[in-house]
């Protein structure tokens, strides 16, 4: 999880970004509230509690605008989220995407039977997540 966050973050937490797409931000806010569950489920795991207090800072950095650049640090996977991977990963996000996504979180984020209703967006991203497997396969 910790690349991807990092260039989600890098990619979508921007200015030029978050200028066109300002509900991007709620989407990122959404992530960190997962993370903060999962802290609890994990609370007994001293080490994956850390981890994921890391992840949430990352996300913290480029939502506050901080953009302190130093508290990523690149490791043995970084390598291989290359220009070009990231351009073919992102390429897949297309506005319309996006929006749906914001969309159905935003109404989770209303919705009293959410656990019912997350389905949804659950198949949406697993669609997309074959599409990407494709490629990356190629």
């Amino acid at each position: 999880m910790y690349n991807p966050i990092y260039f989600a973050c890098k990619h979508f937490l921007n200015s030029k970004f978050t200028d066109k797409t300002p509900n991007i931000r709620k989407l990122f806010n959404s992530s960190i509230q997962g993370l903060i569950k999962l802290k609890e489920t994990y609370k007994a795991c001293h080490l994956v509690v850390l981890c994921l207090n890391y992840y949430i800072s990352i996300i913290e950095n480029y939502l506050d605008e901080s953009m302190v650049e130093s508290l990523f640090k690149k490791d043995t996977m970084t390598s291989l989220y290359d220009d070009t991977t990231l351009q073919n990963l992102n390429s897949f996000w297309t506005t319309d995407r996006i929006k749906i996504v914001l969309d159905i979180i935003e109404f989770l984020c209303k919705d009293y039977s959410a656990s019912n209703n997350v389905q949804s967006l659950e198949i949406f991203i697993n669609n997309i997540d074959l599409e990407i497997a494709k490629l990356l396969c190629y």
